[in-house]
Order: structure tokens, then C-alpha cells, then sequence
């Protein structure tokens, strides 16, 4: 993927809806989704990329996802509303969404599943960011084409987001 260019987002997405229709290829989906986003927004980032990537000292460490939402709320997004790019209730929405998306896709990859998968396999009881969760409690009942079909169609809405925020010579 290249700065600027969200085709690769699009192909997944379309990958998705055509082929996901397992649960192994549901769950890669959540995941693929999350990283794509966010290496469009670190590659269309350049003074932001050694933040979101967690250089220390030359070194990369990979996605520090406890970060992400602080970067995107306090530099990308801040930024774009003064900037008048986007207006505050899209930041909202924008970082609302991101936390979705990294809820499902830290569920999928680190349990398995949501709420049915992780009680049939007697789990009752997680921590995702440093939080104890109830899995009774999770609002998200089973992994199943559904849940990705409307991620996947919130991702389309949020891709114009995307789009203007970065669609500009400045980087942020």
C-alpha cells in the first residue's frame, strides 16, 4: 500500500464480503480490516509513523494499539477538525469506530470469538487493555458473517473519512 492509496482497504473489504464465509476466514478479516486502516493512516503520516510503530531507539516494535486511539483523537483528528476537513461529531464517529474494530479484532485474535465461542470454551472472564471483562457481559453475542458484513459496511462509511483526511499534499 502505497500514502494516499486506499484501493488496497477496498480490495479487502471486497475480499471479505465475497469470501468470508467461515469462521477462520470471518475472523482474519477482522484483523486484516484493523491493520489495513491503520497502516493507511501511518504511511499517510510520516512525522506520526515512528509513534504508531513504537521506535525506540531505531528499533520497531510494532502496533501499539493502547496507543492508537490517543493518537488518532489528539494529532490526526484534532488536527483535521481545525483544519476543516472533517467537522467533530466525524472525529467522533471516526474513534468510536476505531474502538469497535479494535474490540472485535482483539476478541477474534486473542480469544477466539465473542460472547457463545468464549462460554463454550468455558471462558468467562477476560482482560483487553488492562480492563477484567465479563463475558456474560460482552455485547457482541457470536462471530458470524453478520457481525463482519456490518463492519465491513461501516468501514465503506468510514473510508470517506479516510479519504478527506489525508486527501491533501500535507501530511500530518
Amino acid at each position: 500500500m502505497q500514502a494516499n492509496d486506499i484501493n488496497g482497504l477496498k480490495s479487502l473489504i471486497s475480499i471479505c464480503y465475497d469470501k468470508a464465509h467461515n469462521t477462520t476466514l470471518i475472523r482474519r478479516c477482522f484483523s486484516a480490516i484493523y491493520f489495513e486502516i491503520i497502516l493507511f493512516i501511518a504511511l499517510n503520516s510520516p512525522n506520526l509513523r515512528d509513534e504508531i510503530f513504537s521506535n525506540q531507539n531505531g528499533t520497531f516494535n510494532g502496533i501499539k494499539e493502547g496507543k492508537i486511539v490517543s493518537i488518532l483523537k489528539d494529532k490526526v483528528l484534532a488536527n483535521a477538525v481545525s483544519s476543516g476537513k472533517i467537522n467533530g461529531d466525524e472525529a467522533n464517529n471516526f474513534l468510536n469506530y476505531i474502538r469497535l474494530i479494535e474490540k472485535l479484532r482483539t476478541l477474534v485474535d486473542h480469544f477466539g470469538g465473542f460472547k457463545d465461542e468464549l462460554l463454550k470454551m468455558g471462558i468467562y472472564k477476560i482482560r483487553i487493555k488492562g480492563k477484567d471483562l465479563n463475558v456474560q457481559q460482552l455485547d457482541v453475542e457470536r462471530l458470524s458473517r453478520e457481525i463482519l458484513v456490518n463492519l465491513l459496511k461501516e468501514t465503506e462509511i468510514q473510508m470517506t473519512i479516510l479519504n478527506r483526511l489525508f486527501s491533501s499534499s500535507t501530511h500530518i
